[in-house]
């Protein structure tokens, strides 16, 4: 096996900080078990998808070409992709699925606002207690800002499938 490959699978003291996104994912878990399920398996499955193209991307820009932040260690390893795959796709399906969809504007704002207050505890706490992720030349205020756009960009998709859907529910 290459050095590459076997650095790229090594497991080092820096994966340990992995528990935390592991106990989320299965947190996740349970609530999709236990919640009733809004969306068809094809939403479930483009909205995650989405979810997926718009995290590589904005980790690549923002994580691998600026450096503000990283997983773990710096450039690839096994164990990124091992946990950020599945903590992005059930967190866009827990979002999604608990969503109010037919509450008041002001509702569905302040669930997109509770999100995003969680999202921003759930960084602070990784940055600060785990190893799992780390801010170089990011502030931790820019995600605040920046977490509100993102659920409505995740539920701006589901909007554009549901439109978009021919013979199902819109």
């Amino acid at each position: 096996m290459s050095e590459a490959v076997t650095n790229a699978i090594e497991l080092n003291s820096s994966h340990i900080g992995a528990w935390f996104p592991f106990i989320t994912i299965l947190i996740y878990g349970v609530i999709l078990l236990k919640i009733n399920i809004k969306l068809t398996k094809l939403e479930m499955y483009l909205t995650s998808l989405f979810a997926l193209y718009l995290s590589i991307i904005t980790d690549y820009v923002l994580g691998m070409t600026f450096q503000f932040y990283e997983y773990f260690d710096q450039g690839g390893d096994i164990w990124t992709p091992i946990t950020v795959i599945p903590l992005y796709v059930l967190t866009n399906l827990v979002f999604l699925n608990l969503y109010p969809f037919t509450s008041s504007q002001w509702k569905k704002w302040i669930y997109i606002l509770v999100w995003s207050l969680y999202a921003t505890v759930w960084e602070w706490f990784s940055v600060e207690y785990t190893s799992f992720f780390s801010h170089d030349n990011w502030k931790l205020w820019y995600s605040a800002v920046i977490y509100p756009f993102l659920y409505l960009l995740i539920l701006g998709n589901l909007k554009f499938i549901r439109s978009n859907q021919v013979g199902t529910k819109k």
